[in-house]
């Protein structure tokens, strides 16, 4: 090969390695993709620990927070308390706080809820198909849904308690 002849072989299998990498990724993922911010958020349902059930949209709620955790998630531990006074202070203003399992044990998973605490509703997601609709990947996430429908916030990883009211209150206005 002549070296114009080289210089088109190599930008034709470089090009040829950047599609089979993206086929790889997408293939992994299963072809879906996280909701983002802005996106409209489509309805689903989650078994409650307490034996009822949560489906969303949820009527009479203004604010939805949806936050994804786990019995054997350390930094899931340090969101509870903030979670809980975000409920407490907001939940006769319209605002719903919903707990989903990630990955989790139901035994070990209504420990933690009893060991912390948690005065929200928490449900069980024992095949992941409400985590796959919000594209998670780990705990915790949180997710708020605002009034229109649209996923209005995400955090991947830990959430403040000041962050989260920042969030819920930006909303309620």
């Amino acid at each position: 090969m002549q070296g114009g002849g080289r210089k088109t072989f190599k930008v034709i299998a470089g090009i040829a390695i950047l599609v089979v990498l993206i086929l790889v990724v997408i293939g992994l993922s299963g072809g879906k993709r996280r909701l983002q911010v802005g996106d409209e958020v489509p309805a689903f349902s989650v078994e409650l620990y307490d034996g009822g059930e949560f489906r969303y949209p949820a009527s009479g709620a203004k604010v939805v927070v949806i936050h994804f955790w786990a019995s054997w998630c350390h930094e899931c531990e340090k969101d509870m308390p903030g979670l809980n006074r975000v409920w407490r202070d907001f939940r006769d203003e319209g605002v719903l706080v919903v707990g989903v399992s990630y990955k989790d044990v139901e035994g070990k998973a209504k420990d933690f809820i009893q060991s912390h605490g948690v005065q929200f509703p928490c449900g069980k997601d024992p095949k992941a198909r409400v985590a796959a609709i919000f594209g998670v990947t780990g705990v915790p996430e949180t997710y708020v849904i605002a009034p229109d429908g649209t996923l209005a916030y995400k955090r991947l990883g830990a959430v403040s308690e000041e962050e989260l009211r920042l969030q819920v209150e930006g909303l309620l206005r």
